[in-house]
């Protein structure tokens, strides 16, 4: 039976305590409500609970409440504010140009072309969003895709996230892996995954980094006060502040900015041709090579001072326990070696070296556009993993099933890494193969 109301331009619908499923749709009838279900009105409001499988159609202004309901969720083509508590269900938004506020949902949520969407409490489920202009969350205990937005700010997801076309994102913590794609500018505080990143087109801050760090395409300043495994930047155009890497670091300018890289493991730093810069490089466990066109001011053992070209931006590179090389335009090669015979040996490392460092790049590269299924999420230890498919019909909506863990490779640091590392250097092992172990999957 379907019921109908007259109501104002206050006009108000608030649902509680329903069951299955709850569809709210926007309508061109600025003065009418229609419910299939029963109702009642009092004043302006419409009151409905206890409903099962309830269908609303109501004027586009009209201001929404659903609470408490053990029910999936739709609402589209709505103007009005919208709020959701205590859902347990699957949510989807669509084409919402008010204000949407959505506190402790127990599912996932779905949205499309919403105007601002504030998550509060815990989202317990995976969410993936797409043209949501201003979005803001507490906590969100699965997965995040974000495709679209002006404005991001997240205290804590539980898994991984992946934000694409985002003007500005500030997150307090990742407890998976990030992937940043076409981004504006980006905080994140705590990332305990590894981070991947390309197009960054502003200013990139990270306070620590448990996994590898890949970046490629950033033009803005990048700062990561620490990274627990692998440092690699590639075609780098603007500022790397990199004070503390416990693994190795890569470091390609594309375009030549000053450098602030300390790292455990070993440094390869390329630059442009016509680099000018004022390099610094310390290895005091290990051997330095110069392949640049370079004035060396000050040499010994384990550091090198020098000018490249007329000078300019200044380069600090230090490996406390490995070797650092240095590769830009052709000129004298500066060596400083504790043995004469490994001449050869670091020649080869630094050529094969900086292209394993490319061929890794173009894979972030590509994982980054994929979606997140495609690129292989790892399963974390919580309720959900990334099943999006919304509880009720929604054919837009990103479906995917569980992926399996991707095989890893030896850990940042490990004898077996360093074997592979070695084995590269004295060329025994080709980059492809390398880049396979690397990764676990040979």
């Amino acid at each position: 039976m379907t019921q109908t109301f007259s109501v104002s331009e206050n006009a108000r619908v608030e649902i509680r305590a329903c069951r299955n499923r709850v569809t709210i749709a926007g309508w061109d009838d600025a003065r009418a409500v229609s419910v299939d279900q029963s109702a009642r009105q009092e004043g302006d409001t419409i009151v409905i609970e206890g409903a099962t499988r309830v269908n609303v159609r109501v004027p586009r202004h009209a201001a929404i409440t659903i609470d408490d309901c053990h029910a999936d969720v739709r609402l589209e083509d709505l103007a009005g504010n919208v709020e959701l508590a205590n859902i347990r269900g699957d949510v989807a938004l669509r084409n919402l140009r008010g204000e949407i506020r959505a506190r402790d949902i127990d599912g996932d949520v779905s949205a499309r072309q919403v105007a601002a969407l504030k998550g509060e409490g815990k989202w317990d489920g995976d969410a993936a969003l797409h043209d949501v202009k201003n979005f803001q969350a507490d906590e969100i205990e699965g997965d995040l895709v974000l495709r679209g937005a002006d404005a991001v700010t997240i205290r804590q997801v539980e898994g991984t996230a992946v934000l694409e076309r985002v003007e500005q994102a500030q997150i307090n913590e990742i407890k998976g892996d990030a992937h940043l794609d076409s981004v504006g500018a980006a905080t994140i505080q705590m990332l305990e995954g590894a981070l991947a990143a390309r197009g960054v087109r502003d200013a990139l801050s990270v306070e620590s980094a448990e996994g590898d760090v890949n970046l490629r395409d950033v033009r803005g300043r990048v700062a990561i006060a620490k990274i627990e495994g692998d440092f690699i930047a590639s075609n780098a155009q603007g500022a790397l502040d990199a004070p503390n890497v416990e693994g190795d670091a890569m470091i390609s300018f594309d375009q030549v900015a000053e450098l602030n890289l300390r790292a455990e493991g070993d440094v390869v730093l390329n630059l442009p041709r016509d680099a000018n810069a004022e390099l610094q490089v310390d290895a005091p466990a290990g051997n330095i090579v110069v392949r640049a066109d370079m004035k060396a001011t000050s040499e010994d053992e384990n550091h090198l001072h020098g000018t490249l070209g007329s000078g300019g931006v200044t380069l600090r590179v230090e490996s406390m326990n490995g070797d650092v090389i240095v590769r830009g335009g052709a000129g004298e090669h500066h060596r400083r070696h504790r043995e004469h015979h490994h001449r050869e040996y670091y020649r080869q490392y630094a050529q094969q070296y900086a292209e394993m460092g490319r061929r890794i790049a173009e894979e972030v590269r590509q994982s980054v556009h994929a979606s997140l299924a495609e690129a292989g999420i790892r399963e974390h230890r919580r309720k959900h993993h990334w099943r999006i498919g919304i509880g009720i019909a929604d054919d837009d909506a990103p479906r995917a099933e569980p992926v399996a863990e991707k095989p890893r490779g030896p850990a940042a640091g490990s004898p077996e890494r360093q074997a592979i590392l070695d084995a590269i250097a004295r060329g025994e092992l080709s980059v492809d193969d390398a880049i396979k172990k690397l990764r676990g999957e040979m």
